[in-house]
């Protein structure tokens, strides 16, 4: 049941990511002593980050506003990440009890740009 009620959340998650430049590119569940399920995060193909805006311009709930604003968080750290030759390529949301976000820095000659 719980599961049910986290990927309908999830779903209703994906057009707020659209319109900020992202997308859901996996989701997978933990199934552990204390289980979860999470979501990577990856930036559209030649998207924008529109974070700011959709987060303002929207009433988010509790989950979407805590998924929202940890890609955001991840996100601000670009700029400096892109100093040392590296981008944030995809982040990692573990929506467990205690949630917690991951952020995977590529490489800019990672085979993930060619």
């Amino acid at each position: 049941e719980k599961l049910n009620e986290s990927l309908e959340e999830i779903n209703g998650l994906r057009p707020l990511l659209q319109e900020s430049g992202f997308i859901i590119g996996d989701v997978y569940v933990t199934a552990s002593i204390t289980p979860c399920i999470g979501l990577v995060i990856e930036q559209q193909s030649e998207g924008v980050n529109h974070l700011d805006k959709v987060i303002q311009d929207n009433e988010l709930s509790k989950f979407q506003s805590v998924v929202m604003s940890s890609i955001k968080k991840m996100y601000d750290l670009n700029s400096t990440v892109e100093k040392h030759n590296y981008t944030i390529g995809q982040i990692d949301i573990a929506l467990g009890v205690s949630p917690e976000a991951t952020a995977h820095l590529n490489h800019k000659e990672s085979r993930s740009f060619s």
